[in-house]
């Protein structure tokens, strides 16, 4: 019987398996998935973003469209009065006083200067005569407007 020849490995021939330690991330895999949850929370947070805003316009119009009714109801009760020339005083007063109850984030009457009054927020300017809601790209809506 002869003595048993053992062979060194050459370097590059060892499968890439076997070189590999363990089952864990490269550096190139780890920065790849770090991206593509970088880049889905970007995309997530925007759409957040999108629909929370809608919702805001939404709750917005619904409040306009509310005191748009209580104006037609006050108008239609002084026409049946016959207090057709104290219709245009309707323009210099709080409208949320016509409403069952104040519509949410209505943080009341203000004088100039206006305090900061975050957003979402509706509040009437006594100065100007005006109800505004501070968000959604509208500042200020007239009562000129309402009809």
């Amino acid at each position: 019987m002869g003595a048993a020849t053992v062979r060194a490995p050459v370097l590059g021939s060892v499968p890439h398996e076997s070189r590999r330690s363990g089952r864990g991330l490269t550096l190139i895999e780890l920065i790849v998935v770090i991206c593509i949850i970088g880049v889905s929370a970007t995309l997530l947070l925007d759409r957040l973003r999108f629909y929370q805003e809608a919702a805001e316009k939404a709750a917005m119009e619904y409040t306009v469209g509310a005191v748009k009714s209580a104006l037609q109801l006050q108008v239609a009760a002084m026409l049946v009065r016959g207090e057709e020339r104290k219709i245009e005083s309707l323009a210099r007063v709080n409208p949320t006083g016509w409403l069952r109850e104040p519509p949410p984030g209505y943080r009341g009457e203000f004088r100039a200067p206006q305090p900061a009054v975050p957003r979402g927020s509706w509040y009437f300017d006594a100065e100007r005569k005006r109800l505004a809601f501070t968000g959604v790209r509208i500042e200020l809506v007239t009562p000129y407007t309402w009809f």
